[in-house]
Formats: C-alpha cells, structure tokens, sequence
C-alpha cells in the first residue's frame, strides 16, 4: 500500500496559470488526492492573504508556507506550532537605503498580513496582489516602515540591474540576509532572513506531520524553490522554470499553463 504524500506547491508560475487561476484539471486531482489522504501544502512567497483565496478554493486543511519560510501557520488548527522570522528593522532600513540608489521601478515590504508598496501605478506587483484589500498600503514605504518585515521585493527593469544589486546587497548584507535573484517575466531583487527557505518551513510542517523527505513531492519554478526541491524526493520543475531550477530538480513537468502539476500527479499516482 502506498504512502500517504506530502504535495508542496508554490503558487506563481506552478500552481496558477498565466491568468492567477487553479485550473479545472490541476484542481480536480488535487483535490482527488485530497479525499485519498495525501495532504496537500501551498509553499509560497505570498503573505497569507495573497494565499488565502486558493487555500480555499482547494479546500485545504494543511499548514502553509508563506513569506519563503518567514512565517509557517496552520490558518485553521491554532494549535500548530507556528514560525515567524523576520528581517531586523534596522537591518531591513538599511538594506532599503542602499537599494534606493538605484533606478527601481517599485518596492514592496510584506509583513506578515500587511504589505506596503512604494507605487500604485506599477502593473507587475499587481499580478502578486490581484485582489483589493485593507492590508496592502501605498506609499513611501521606508516612511511606513515601523515593523520587522519577512520579505522584500525590489522591483527592477531589467536582468542586468538584478545582478548588480543582488551583488551589492550579498557582499554588504550577507551575513544577515539571503538575496534571491528573479529573472523574467519579472526582474525582483527578493530579500529573506538568512537562514530561511521554503524548505526550511516544509521541514518544520513535515516533522510536525510526521512525514519523511521521501514522501514529499515538491513543484517549483523559480529560484526561491530550489531548496525545496532538493529537499524533497521528488522535486518537480515546471517547464517554465528558470534553467538554474531545471538543473536542480529531480525530473521536470510541463509548464503551469499546460497543467504540468496535474500531469505530473496523474502520472505518479496512476489516475484515471
């Protein structure tokens, strides 16, 4: 008899397709795999609520990744034992600061269930925030800034400002920070604690559920997945993953707009 499974999914570009939908065939087998007793886990960089529509939409009744890792909860169980780790404010300061120097085209600071965003005119963090909410807030956001934040997202223009302010801020930061580099369709500096990842808060979920890496199935597309794909047995790349996630993973799907996760679990688990 086969194990029950832990299925982690991140949501942009794997879970939802280019129009930020679960679709119909993805949805159906997760939610058959569901019913059979496999649980299934949304890994994401979003807060909470940019993650919340699709939890429940799928009808989950598991822990969530959210922020990289920064904060790993159960939305329903409160007595999960949740994780919170946060950039230090100052640090958080600074590392804006130095950011500022350069040409960005927006920034955005997520804390937990509040997110600031320096431009309202800047249709790429719109993709991220689809839906109107009380919790996000435009503005200068380093004025805003009172709180430690989990997550920062400089927004930029092209690949080559990406590497050179990915560059600066790991030589002047790196002993505090972990910099993830974002390349097309979107140009994101991304900023984490130091030691967090998605699959440090899978590890954390996982041992708490009492499942083994080996029954783990992971899916990812972009740089902030790899650690979770290599955490986990199966770590699936969508088809369009950056290349850097393709060579990391153990096997690759189609992509997310051709139903690469639903493909990929009908296969594993011999639906029909």
């Amino acid at each position: 008899m086969r194990h029950h499974f832990l299925i982690a999914c991140d949501l942009d570009g794997t879970l939802l397709t280019g129009k930020r939908q679960i679709s119909s065939r993805t949805k159906y087998v997760l939610q058959s795999l569901q019913n059979e007793g496999h649980m299934i886990v949304i890994a994401t960089g979003r807060p909470f609520h940019k993650t919340r529509f699709y939890y429940e939409e799928l009808n989950l009744k598991t822990p969530v990744v959210n922020l990289n890792g920064g904060w790993v909860h159960h939305p329903i169980d409160f007595t999960f034992p949740r994780q919170v780790h946060p950039i230090p404010l100052e640090v958080a300061q600074a590392i804006i600061q130095q950011a500022q120097q350069y040409d960005l085209k927006n920034l955005q600071v997520d804390i937990l269930e509040e997110t600031y965003i320096e431009r309202s005119d800047d249709p790429d963090v719109f993709y991220f925030n689809v839906e109107p909410s009380p919790d996000i807030k435009f503005g200068p956001v380093l004025q805003s800034l009172k709180s430690s934040p989990s997550c920062i997202l400089f927004f930029l223009y092209d690949e080559l400002q990406v590497h050179h302010l990915a560059e600066q801020l790991s030589r002047q930061f790196g002993d505090k920070i972990k910099v993830y580099p974002w390349f097309k369709p979107f140009y994101v500096v991304e900023i984490l604690p130091r030691h967090l990842s998605k699959a440090y808060g899978l590890e954390h979920i996982a041992t708490h559920l009492k499942i083994k890496p080996k029954q783990i199935i992971a899916f990812g597309d972009q740089v902030n997945d790899i650690e979770m794909l290599q955490y986990a047995e199966y770590g699936i790349a969508m088809g369009n993953s950056t290349d850097s996630v393709k060579q990391a993973a153990d096997q690759i799907t189609l992509s997310n707009d051709e139903d690469g996760v639903a493909i990929y679990l009908e296969e594993f688990f011999q639906l029909k």
